[in-house]
């Protein structure tokens, strides 16, 4: 599945676009708990963020594949 990108003018992959999405925004987290935490809750906090990032992408993938299954279907 791709996605236009207005502006730029470009067709980019779903799922690249909302790897981008997610580390800016988990980055953005991280940044904050990195300025109001202590050291060890930071990695913990960090760990997390890494987990998250990667089970939202793969459910994004798995439901991408069920998509181009039901297409490829028709």
């Amino acid at each position: 599945m791709t996605i236009y990108i207005e502006g730029e003018e470009r067709y980019e992959s779903a799922l690249n676009v909302l790897d981008k999405i997610v580390t800016d925004k988990l980055g953005q987290m991280e940044d904050d708990a990195f300025e109001h935490c202590s050291a060890a809750e930071y990695e913990d906090i960090k760990d997390s963020f890494r987990l998250i990032k990667s089970i939202v992408l793969q459910y994004v993938a798995n439901e991408t594949v069920k998509e181009l299954i039901k297409n490829t279907k028709k």
